[in-house]
């Protein structure tokens, strides 16, 4: 199986905390769009996956161009949600809550969100029911593509934490 990951456009905001949120993200070039649009059907893949989130939506219909009924939007693909602090500034968070989460952020969730576990268990999902033979086009957030590149290298995804993703660049994977 053939990936080509793209994770969105850079946000507008800075120092707030977001996953699940909606932010804005700066305007995406159309020479890079065009350049998406051309690979992606050279690749010739039956379509694009996305998530739902606004930032990934908008640079897949943009490529999808005439063929928006060719994206699929899934929700498995969304970023960490990390429940009361979207849309916080980082620096309103208590700090008694950043430092318990950071000691064990893979299996401590913040208040009322996922930990990094349960976004590993619905990329695991999503990755399942991929057609093995052909080749994908997804646009999503850098956990969810860390995710996905440990996954198919057979690797502890909590390796890529740190792994930068960068905006507007694809990535192929294996």
């Amino acid at each position: 199986m053939k990936l080509t990951l793209i994770r969105h456009a850079p946000p507008i905001v800075h120092g707030i905390c977001y996953g699940h949120s909606d932010v804005a993200v700066q305007s995406v070039p159309d020479h890079i769009i065009k350049e998406f649009r051309d690979q992606w059907l050279a690749a010739n893949c039956p379509q694009i996956w996305s998530s739902p989130s606004v930032r990934c939506k908008d640079i897949a219909t943009k490529i999808a161009g005439n063929e928006n009924h060719l994206i699929l939007f899934d929700e498995r693909l969304r970023e960490l949600h990390f429940g009361e602090w979207e849309n916080v500034p980082w620096s309103d968070i208590p700090r008694a809550q950043l430092d318990e989460w950071g000691a064990d952020w893979s299996a401590k969730a913040p208040p009322k969100g996922e930990n990094f576990h349960q976004l590993c268990f619905r990329i695991d999902n999503f990755l399942s029911e991929l057609n093995r033979k052909q080749a994908h086009w997804i646009i999503s957030h850098a956990g969810p593509i860390r995710v996905i590149l440990a996954r198919l290298r057979q690797q502890d995804p909590t390796l890529y934490f740190e792994t930068p993703i960068p905006h507007l660049e694809t990535l192929h994977a294996p």
